[in-house]
């Protein structure tokens, strides 16, 4: 049971920083959000999106990441009380049905983005959008130097 959860919370937590890195190019700084031009270029170039189709798909991300980014606090919150050694006196099981909670959460937020995204999206669009979500699931991690910091 316990291994079941490990494995949910790291897929969760690949699908947040994924989110997280999206557009991120690996060979040097990918887009963020100091520089936004530069991430609605890529988002342009990567699906072929119009100008409307950037907007909106920016508006859909920063709603999913400001959700997210809450459900993620809320939910290593949940997690370091279940783990935490005080907890060993206290219900494990209610204490695992919030995780399980958030971390259900937090899969419909990202249901809900990937809804509005492919929704935004062209006929032309949709399978380098639907190739991309499924490439969201497969992506390990983003890479740490030795400080923690992101590559």
């Amino acid at each position: 049971m316990l291994s079941i959860l490990v494995g949910l919370l790291v897929l969760l937590n690949i699908i947040v920083l994924s989110f997280l890195l999206i557009g991120k190019k690996h060979n040097g700084p990918g887009p963020n959000k100091h520089n936004p031009e530069r991430h609605g270029n890529h988002i342009k170039e990567r699906f072929d999106f119009d100008d409307s189709q950037v907007k909106m798909f920016e508006i859909s991300k920063s709603k999913h990441m400001e959700l997210t980014k809450d459900l993620s606090s809320t939910l290593k919150e949940a997690s370091l009380a279940y783990y935490n050694e005080e907890s060993e006196n206290t219900n494990k099981d209610s204490l695992y049905s919030d995780v399980m909670s958030i971390t259900q959460k937090i899969y419909e937020a990202n249901d809900t983005h990937f809804d509005e995204v492919r929704k935004i999206c062209t006929a032309e669009q949709l399978p380098a959008m639907n190739d991309f979500i499924k490439g969201l699931l497969n992506r390990k991690g983003p890479r740490r130097s030795k400080k923690g910091r992101r590559k």
